[in-house]
């Protein structure tokens, strides 16, 4: 019982040994200007903004970037999109900020059945929980539900 315990013990920290290294070696690098190509799901819902819509997608070595898109066409959470466009770095205190301003943006597949019955569903939760209560206990109520 107690070589299987050790074995077990050994692997685990093996494996998160590995995890580490894989991830600390992934460290890639972007510079203002540079042309990118990148194919992605859409992990969250975009955010609305006048007359465009700002989604977040995930970069190589753990980085996000903010795509700024026209209204239309409309980008739903689980949608595959092709992305194609400059970045624009901007630096902070903290760090930088990468934004990529409406490049060519493809839908290359729409979400599927499982994902849109479940944003659907949450879409209307969220609509219903702001309709009966007001805004401070709905964003509260919200912020439970959906952490």
């Amino acid at each position: 019982m107690k070589k299987s315990f050790a074995f077990f013990f050994i692997f685990l920290t093996f494996l998160a040994i590995l995890r580490l290294f894989l991830f600390f070696s992934e460290k890639v690098s972007y510079r203002d200007s540079q042309e990118i190509s990148l194919q992605t799901r859409i992990l969250s819902d975009p955010k609305i903004q006048g007359s465009t819509q700002r989604i977040t997608v995930h970069l190589r070595g753990g980085k996000n970037a903010f795509v700024y898109l026209p209204l239309y066409p409309e980008i739903r959470y689980g949608d595959l999109v092709r992305i194609e466009g400059r970045l624009k770095i901007k630096k902070i205190e903290d760090g930088e900020i990468i934004f990529i301003n409406f490049p060519k943006a493809e839908k290359v597949e729409d979400r599927n059945w499982a994902i849109k019955t479940l944003a659907d569903s949450r879409e209307k939760i969220i609509t219903s929980f702001q309709r009966v209560l007001p805004i401070p206990s709905s964003s509260l109520l919200l912020g439970i539900v959906f952490g």
